[in-house]
């Protein structure tokens, strides 16, 4: 009889709660890669960085193909207005550096996106502004070369 009764008792015995598993970590946020020419902005310059995300709103209407008309075919109701894109800024000291990188959780694969650079020149008292667009390919993304241009700014006195 307790050779019957032994396994039942096992089975049944002492149950200690088990840990939950650690939850994952989060997914890290998509990094944006942006090189900068250190020697065309002010050495201890703090640049402003402007991320635009395209929304990725897309709209498609299927029209009916041509039939004798039975009925009139009422035509399709217009696309929705689309969403805004994202818009997000940053500030990063330069402080010699070539490459600044940037993150962002509203970036997805697939996305494009433009960056915009600002910050004081080298030289005189006009702003660099740099510009460039890409889309997202992975957890680091290569924004292009910067398109440069030079903002004329008055000297204070």
């Amino acid at each position: 009889m307790l050779r019957r009764v032994l396994p039942l008792a096992l089975l049944i015995g002492c149950s200690h709660p088990r840990p939950a598993p650690a939850p994952p970590p989060p997914p890290a946020s998509p990094q944006v890669t942006i090189h900068v020419d250190a020697l065309g902005f002010r050495a201890d310059a703090t640049l402003t960085i402007e991320l635009v995300i395209d929304s990725g709103y897309g709209c498609s209407k299927h029209y009916p193909i041509a039939m004798p008309p039975l009925e009139p075919t009422p035509s399709p109701a217009p696309c929705p207005a689309p969403p805004p894109d994202i818009h997000e800024q940053f500030t990063e000291p330069l402080a010699g550096r070539d490459v600044i990188t940037i993150g962002s959780a509203a970036l997805a694969p697939g996305r494009t996106f433009s960056v915009i650079v600002t910050g004081p020149a080298a030289t005189g008292c006009d702003l660099l502004r740099g510009w460039a667009r890409s889309t997202v390919s992975g957890a680091t993304s290569d924004v292009p070369p910067l398109a440069m241009v030079a903002i004329p700014q008055p000297c204070p006195a």
